[in-house]
């Protein structure tokens, strides 16, 4: 993760039910672009949004590394949702 940053909209507490919603904002050779919601259950509202980035890295060169084919192919289906 090479960024990532929360806004807080309103508060919540326990035992409150809540839900999140995710989904891919951009997807690059080697990064990919979330954005997260987290909201009361059954309310439109997020009170709490954020934005992640990914990049992957190779572990033994730790340099970026092409998204695997399979997992480019599952973030398109979360972009389209």
């Amino acid at each position: 993760m090479v960024s990532s940053h929360c806004q807080f909209r309103k508060p919540v507490a326990y035992p409150e039910i809540l839900e999140a919603g995710l989904r891919v904002v951009k997807t690059g050779n080697s990064s990919v672009t979330y954005e997260v919601g987290i909201f009361r259950q059954g309310d439109n509202e997020a009170s709490a949004v954020g934005q992640v980035v990914h990049v992957f890295v190779d572990r033994d060169s730790n340099a970026a590394t092409p998204i695997p084919g399979n997992l480019r192919s599952a973030m398109e289906v979360i972009s389209q949702s």
